[in-house]
């Protein structure tokens, strides 16, 4: 479908699309000036992507807990667990997200924010995951006591003196956690 926006003051905006059934879609930020126009703008729905997990509460599946995501953009999204703990959004954008525990529902259309200081820019966001189109993304929330591995390192039958143990993933190499024993 054609689409023509009215816009009354020069200034950098950023077109948003939505339907039902399909992930939002956006532009880059476009500087704008009524007294010149714009054309050729496209924008293209697609089904996104989706985040689903598990919320868990001292190792058991928490039911009914509010799960909330943010892209930063002013359109958050929430949902709650089902009886087994699990979450789900589907039709996301792709790009990081922030997924969380909330403590009441989101209405979309109905976000606060504050802001002072120096601006915030996209690398203060606590990301923590990232949508693929296409993709599934799982992001566990875990409540409580954290899950260990525990081992014993010998070196030759003995104990090796100081050591450090890194906890890695094989798809994605970067250390989780490192302590010395």
């Amino acid at each position: 479908g054609n689409f023509s926006l009215t816009v009354r003051e020069a200034r950098t905006w950023v077109v948003r699309a939505e339907i039902a059934g399909q992930a939002p879609s956006e532009t880059a930020p476009l500087d704008f000036d009524p007294a010149v126009g714009l054309e050729g703008i496209e924008l293209s729905l697609t089904s996104g992507g989706s985040i689903e997990g598990r919320v868990m509460e001292n190792g058991r599946p928490a039911a009914g807990r509010i799960v909330a995501a943010s892209r930063g953009d002013g359109h958050p999204t929430s949902t709650r667990s089902d009886a087994d703990g699990i979450y789900r959004f589907e039709h996301l954008m792709p790009g990081r997200w922030q997924v969380q525990r909330a403590e009441e529902d989101l209405v979309p259309g109905n976000s606060t924010m504050s802001m002072w200081g120096d601006p915030i820019t996209e690398a203060d966001l606590p990301w923590n995951c990232t949508v693929t189109e296409g993709q599934v993304t799982n992001f566990d929330l875990l409540t409580g006591p954290r899950p260990t591995l525990v081992g014993r390192l010998t070196f030759d039958g003995r104990g090796p003196g100081a050591w450090s143990a890194q906890l890695m993933d094989d798809a994605d190499p970067i250390v989780r956690d490192n302590k010395v024993r």
